[in-house]
């Protein structure tokens, strides 16, 4: 004889419903909120590169570097909820490899001595250049002398090297005899180091609406690279004002406009190729990058990089060899290094003439 069905009492069913609530609902629930929070970074995104550059799209411009990590997480989030009562452990599996996926990008492409050590004299035909955010908080700036002497680099850029970096500036005038710096000044604090005569330069921030700015052109014709100009450049971040960060690459694009001659426009953009702000750069320059997507930032307490913020731009008739990250000189910010290869001198001739027609043709409107 079949027993009738008891029913079960709320003290009998409250742990089956927790239970089921901590164990699959509120894993789906988490997955939930990531998807829903990554498609609204996804979607800022999308607005920042098709809204007219107000202040709104220049808001949403705040969250494209971080679109791919949204596209990702959206996906793994998707899986989650999808997974049921796996939900948890695709979450607790996924979002961390996002971040590891990140960070060994920029391990494949770090190296922490990028150049050779052949003489400076040796004919070669790449220009070595290292950009590096040394950090204004650093508490080892040995670390970061180690680093610049061992990376061989021809040019150095250098951002935020205040006061405090000076006397390391000093020292490494016995490589880098040839400077344009604004190290004394804390709100300036980038500079330019090379191994090569600095015909002339300027270093400085005019105002608030152009970023700290060191300007340097040099005269490599002994090494067989012709002149060229060197920029240094510390971009306001867009989170504080994006208003300011977009007037900052505007300004870029302009001074890039005016150089003549082969340019190299370096430092830390604080932004990335996603970015509204960095298409409208590209775009009215024709610069390329090197190792654009390449993470940088952040590097402390242990290097895992999750956002290209620092660039080597070259202007459209030059061209690169190798390219990477370091070193890694426990800075907040991985270095980014460069071969470039400078033009032939025919090539060079044409680019000053042609940039010369364009001036007098702008000049003319």
């Amino acid at each position: 004889m079949a027993h009738p069905r008891q029913p079960i009492t709320a003290t009998e069913g409250q742990p089956a419903r927790l239970t089921l609530w901590f164990g699959l609902g509120v894993g789906r629930l988490l997955a939930a909120v990531v998807f829903l929070f990554a498609m609204v970074i996804m979607a800022a995104a999308v607005l920042a590169h098709t809204l007219p550059a107000t202040r709104i799209a220049l808001t949403f411009d705040i969250a494209t570097p971080l679109a791919l990590h949204a596209a990702l997480a959206g996906a793994v989030a998707l899986l989650a909820m999808m997974s049921r009562r796996w939900a948890w452990p695709v979450l607790m599996i996924g979002l961390p490899a996002i971040v590891a996926v990140h960070a060994a990008g920029a391990a494949l492409q770090a190296s922490d001595t990028p150049f050779s050590r052949s003489s400076s004299s040796t004919p070669r035909e790449h220009l070595r250049v290292l950009s590096l955010n040394t950090w204004h908080r650093h508490p080892d700036i040995d670390a970061v002398e180690r680093g610049i002497e061992l990376s061989n680099a021809d040019v150095v850029v250098l951002i935020e090297v205040g006061p405090d970096k000076q006397p390391m500036i000093e020292r490494l005038a016995r490589i880098y005899p040839y400077r344009e710096s604004c190290a004394a000044y804390w709100e300036c604090s980038v500079a330019v180091l090379s191994r090569y005569p600095i015909i002339k330069g300027n270093a400085g921030r005019k105002h608030l609406e152009t970023p700290p700015m060191a300007v340097a052109e040099i005269d490599g014709r002994d090494a067989g690279f012709g002149t060229f100009t060197v920029v240094a450049a510390h971009v306001h971040r867009p989170s504080r004002s994006p208003r300011i960060h977009r007037a900052h690459m505007r300004a870029l694009a302009t001074l890039a406009a005016r150089t003549p001659g082969p340019l190299i426009l370096a430092g830390d953009f604080n932004t990335g190729a996603m970015s509204a702000s960095w298409s409208e750069l590209i775009d009215l320059t024709g610069m390329r990058s090197a190792a654009a997507w390449a993470p940088t930032w952040p590097a402390i307490p242990i290097a895992l990089p999750q956002v290209a913020l620092d660039h080597i731009l070259i202007s459209p008739h030059l061209s690169f060899g190798r390219t990477g990250t370091g070193p890694n000189v426990k800075s907040d910010h991985l270095g980014i290094w460069a071969e470039v290869r400078m033009p032939s001198k025919a090539s060079a001739e044409a680019m000053s003439q042609t940039l010369s027609a364009a001036s007098k043709s702008g000049s003319a409107h």
